[in-house]
C-alpha cells in the first residue's frame, strides 16, 4: 500500500465488518464508557477500533480481559478471522506491503490518508447550517453516534445514522 499501513487497514476494515466490539449494558453504562475511553483515539472511531483490536491481541485474546473491559470477544474473534482471510487473499494477489513503525510521526496520518483514499465516497462536509452533506450525492446527514467533531470534513462508515466517524483533512483524500 502507498501509505505503508496494510496491516492496520486490514484490521480496521475487518472491525467495520463485524458487530461493534464495545459492550454498553444499561445497568453499567458509566463503567463501559470508562473502559472504552482507554481505546479512544482523538482522530475518531476508526482508530479507536484499531486500538481496541491491538489491546485485545496484546492481552492474549483473553476472554476475562474482554469481559473486564466491556469488549465483545465474539466480535473481536470474528474480526480476527476476517483479517486473516483478507490477508491470505492479499498475499495471493501479490505483496501485502509493510507497516509504518508506531513511533513514526506519520503513523496515524498515513492510516487516515489510506482511509480517506479507500473510503472517499463516504466523506461528508459541514455546511453553514450545521448539517453534514455527503460529498458523493449531497445528502444531508448530521446525526453522529460514536464521535462528534468540530471539523468541517468527516469520514463515515455507514450513513443511516453516520456511525464510525473520523475527522479528516480534505487534502488527505482524492477530493483535493
Amino acid at each position: 500500500m502507498v501509505y505503508n499501513c496494510a496491516e492496520e487497514m486490514l484490521i480496521i476494515i475487518s472491525m467495520l465488518n463485524v458487530p461493534t466490539p464495545f459492550i454498553r449494558p444499561n445497568n453499567d453504562r458509566k463503567k463501559a464508557d470508562e473502559a472504552k475511553s482507554q481505546f479512544e483515539h482523538e482522530d475518531g472511531d476508526h482508530l479507536t477500533l484499531l486500538n481496541a483490536y491491538y489491546a485485545y491481541k496484546e492481552n492474549g485474546e483473553s476472554q476475562k480481559w474482554c469481559y473486564e473491559n466491556y469488549l465483545n470477544i465474539r466480535s473481536l474473534r470474528q474480526a480476527d478471522n476476517v483479517r486473516s482471510q483478507l490477508e491470505r487473499y492479499l498475499m495471493r494477489c501479490g505483496d501485502l506491503g509493510g507497516s509504518t513503525n508506531l513511533e513514526d510521526p506519520k503513523y496515524w496520518i498515513n492510516i487516515r490518508k489510506a482511509l480517506c483514499n479507500g473510503l472517499f465516497m463516504q466523506i461528508a462536509h459541514l455546511e453553514k447550517n450545521g448539517k453534514y452533506l455527503t460529498v458523493k450525492d449531497n445528502q444531508v446527514n448530521y446525526r453522529l453516534t460514536l464521535a462528534c467533531f468540530a471539523t468541517s470534513f468527516l469520514l463515515f462508515n455507514y450513513q443511516t445514522r453516520m456511525g464510525n466517524v473520523s475527522g479528516i483533512c480534505p487534502h488527505h483524500s482524492k477530493l483535493h
